[in-house]
């Protein structure tokens, strides 16, 4: 079970995702970061953790309000590999920088069709698909991938060339209100990529339920600043994947 922590940017600092309410977003308070400035909250995560991994949701990206790229090449300059959700709809998003990224992470909120996604997998050697999901319902501006169910929509997804997929509530994202374990296991059930989950994990408990399940790593970040997840909790995992 991988364990990758989430930092959500918004006008150059960490922020507060909750329930995907973005409008509402604050700049982060953590139990172990003293700052909100991108690097520096990095490097708390992996002082205290040791993590490696990083997923970064660009938000102003994603929402078409500008960029956070620059920090983006600092973290990555840092030395970690990063899965980037810089809001791409389509190959033309894929401008340098991006196009450079460890892992490109593709949401069915900004994408614009499954055969965009293919031409995405074509450019860039390492596609995730995040499944995005608000109040258990697809979250999508695409009509051919909204009026499908959602195990459609994951066996759809699994076939365009993605080398994951991510199963993210946004609408339990912040909230610590735990995971839709049901649809987790019907989307495990459609997929034939590893799978990742976000959105809600409270504790080591929900991770040890998920990673029974057959998850291959969850996103994390609302429980690392809090303190409910430490770092003894999850040197198991660490210990069982090597």
């Amino acid at each position: 079970m991988r364990i990758i922590p989430v930092i959500d940017l918004k006008r150059g600092r960490v922020v507060h995702a909750v329930a995907g309410r973005r409008d509402k977003y604050m700049p982060i308070e953590s139990k172990i970061a003293s700052s909100s400035l991108p690097v520096e909250v990095a490097r708390s995560l992996r002082n205290e953790f040791q993590f490696r991994e990083l997923y970064v949701a660009d938000l102003d990206a994603i929402e078409r309000k500008g960029s956070n790229l620059a920090d983006v090449n600092r973290l990555r300059s840092d030395g970690w590999q990063v899965y980037l959700d810089a809001g791409t709809s389509s190959v033309k998003d894929l401008r340098r920088g991006i196009r450079d990224v460890d892992r490109l992470v593709v949401g069915t909120e900004t994408l614009g069709s499954l055969s965009d996604l293919r031409e995405v997998c074509k450019v860039h050697p390492w596609v995730v698909a995040s499944l995005d999901m608000m109040f258990g319902r697809i979250w999508s501006h695409s009509p051919e991938i909204a009026d499908m169910d959602m195990p459609e929509v994951v066996s759809a997804l699994s076939r365009t060339g993605v080398s994951e997929i991510i199963f993210l509530e946004v609408s339990r994202v912040g909230t610590g209100s735990g995971v839709n374990e049901q649809a987790v296991r019907m989307a495990l059930r459609a997929s034939t990529v590893p799978m990742l989950v976000g959105g809600g994990i409270r504790n080591v408990y929900d991770i040890e339920r998920l990673e029974r399940m057959g998850v291959s790593g969850v996103l994390v970040a609302t429980a690392l600043h809090t303190g409910r997840l430490r770092r003894e909790d999850l040197e198991k995992f660490a210990e069982r994947r090597s």
